[in-house]
């Protein structure tokens, strides 16, 4: 566990109070939960209580018979539902999610299993079964969230739920979001929506269905865009405003469409024919060009000339993008032609400190 996990973590398996996270939907509340469940090899189970009614917690009658004093009697208890049956099989993190937003029946009933952990007469849960639970803040905007009263939150753990910037992409992004997303979110992070003061700055009053940024939202327009096979459709795709402000909201969707459109100014064409300077090409620009490089050029077609500029732009670039890049090029190398080993090795010129070693390993 990262060190914002072990926190949550420490204040979840005391089983000592219920910690109730609390945050705007969409900033990964579920997604942080699951994570330290995976990293600690548990089975996680999710309760969206404001889709269920009591009867999916357990607050079902049943009717059996038992011999009390050599009587035979009807008795009344409840039902045990799967779930609790399956998070008792093994450690298991349990999730009441939405727990401010669900009808009071079931607020009532879910709170009983989280305080008492127990589901009627007969069923207890195991001591290695956690629990935690989550809601949303009350706000003018959203009608549907109720407040606890005193005596309910002083039984709960309330804590402000917060994801920053960088814990997202460190988390989260950096291996699952197009670095066009994290690289514009990076240089405008008010548009990020990872507080209720943000996501409130774009939300219409006059219109119910008007979005806003969270994290949430900027990682499914990564997804939508990932979508896209063909480069040129997915160039449409970064700039398609109308598109994007069903993901993001209107000011968000504009300002990341601007960002893109400013991206786009230089490509490997250009590059490749020395029309721009590579010495203003920022770190998302760049990423765009080598892209577009590996999907429509290949190293040996090109001419001296282009191949000595395309070193110098690859020069200029991170560690971690050069190296990736390299390794790209190096992976089409065809060993077996001349003339390919040829380009290839020309392109290595101004990599001198890696040069060798490179060869090495293409003459291999």
């Amino acid at each position: 566990l990262n060190r914002r996990e072990r926190k949550l973590w420490n204040q979840v398996r005391t089983n000592s109070g219920v910690l109730m996270a609390i945050a705007i939907p969409g900033v990964s509340k579920s997604a942080t939960f699951r994570t330290i469940a995976d990293k600690m090899e548990m089975q996680y189970i999710d309760l969206r209580t404001s889709t269920m009614d009591e009867t999916d917690l357990g607050a079902f009658p049943t009717v059996s018979e038992r011999t009390i004093n050599n009587k035979l009697m009807k008795v009344v208890d409840q039902t045990v539902p799967a779930w609790a049956i399956k998070a008792n099989e093994k450690p298991t993190l349990i999730h009441f999610e939405e727990l401010n937003r669900c009808s009071s029946n079931v607020r009532s009933a879910a709170l009983g299993i989280l305080l008492e952990r127990v589901i009627g007469a007969e069923f207890k849960f195991n001591n290695n079964v956690f629990m935690v639970a989550s809601g949303n803040p009350v706000t003018e905007h959203d009608m549907d969230v109720e407040e606890f009263g005193s005596a309910l939150r002083n039984r709960l753990i309330p804590i402000n739920f917060t994801l920053s910037l960088d814990e997202w992409k460190d988390g989260y992004a950096d291996e699952n979001v197009l670095p066009e997303v994290i690289g514009f979110l990076t240089s405008h992070p008010e548009y990020f929506g990872n507080t209720q003061a943000q996501a409130e700055r774009y939300i219409d009053m006059e219109d119910n269905f008007t979005q806003y940024p969270s994290p949430r939202s900027w990682t499914f327009l990564s997804d939508y865009i990932k979508a896209y096979d063909l480069a040129e459709d997915r160039n449409d795709a970064f700039i398609d405003v109308e598109t994007l402000k069903g993901y993001v909201g209107d000011k968000p969707a504009i300002a990341f469409a601007q960002h893109m459109a400013e991206v786009f100014k230089v490509s490997a064409t250009d590059i490749l024919n020395g029309v721009n300077s590579i010495e203003s090409i920022n770190s998302t620009q760049a990423q765009r060009i080598l892209q577009e490089f590996q999907d429509g050029y290949e190293l040996s077609e090109l001419k001296t000339k282009q191949i000595e500029r395309w070193s110098e732009f690859v020069e200029t670039l991170s560690d971690t993008l050069k190296a990736g890049h390299i390794s790209t090029i190096i992976d089409k190398c065809v060993a077996a032609d001349a003339k390919s080993m040829r380009v290839y090795k020309k392109f290595l010129i101004p990599f001198n400190d890696i040069r060798l070693l490179l060869i090495d390993a293409l003459e291999a």
